[in-house]
């Protein structure tokens, strides 16, 4: 009985210190001094830890790339495919176990897929005004119209 209750306790103060994470991740976003802080910070709790066990174990010390052992291209590192679910809730898919050479390489693949993102976004944000100006001036639907849906 007080295992259980010892159990729950330690899963709530998890809970509490994922969603302190991830509320200070989605303070930080847009200032990188920030997010470099709060991601150290992560990097040295308990759960970022886990997490990481986690991947290298499944990695059985080959780099999930290119297969190089651990003994031919050094130790693993972690890599995030994605922050999108940076602070606790990351899934396994979101994590790859890597040598240094093939997470430099994901590095680079990982923010040239997103600068390519904002690049996409930017243009049918463009293409939204554009179309929201035409329809206000010429087809006079008014000021309350809006091509996208809010």
């Amino acid at each position: 009985m007080y295992e259980e209750w010892l159990q729950q306790q330690k899963k709530k103060q998890v809970n509490a210190q994922i969603v302190s994470f991830v509320a200070r991740f989605a303070k930080a976003n847009g200032n990188d001094t920030e997010w470099q802080k709060v991601k150290r910070d992560y990097e040295d709790s308990d759960i970022w830890k886990s997490l990481r066990a986690q991947v290298l174990k499944r990695a059985h010390n080959q780099c999930e790339r290119c297969k190089g052992s651990t003994n031919s291209v050094g130790p693993l590192q972690v890599h995030h495919n994605t922050y999108e679910r940076v602070g606790g809730r990351e899934k396994m898919s979101d994590l790859e176990g890597l040598c240094f050479p093939c997470h430099k390489i994901a590095n680079e693949e990982r923010e040239q897929l997103r600068s390519t993102e904002r690049e996409e976004n930017y243009q049918v944000a463009r293409l939204a005004g554009t179309l929201n100006w035409f329809a206000t001036r010429y087809l006079k639907l008014g000021e309350d119209w809006n091509v996208v849906d809010p």
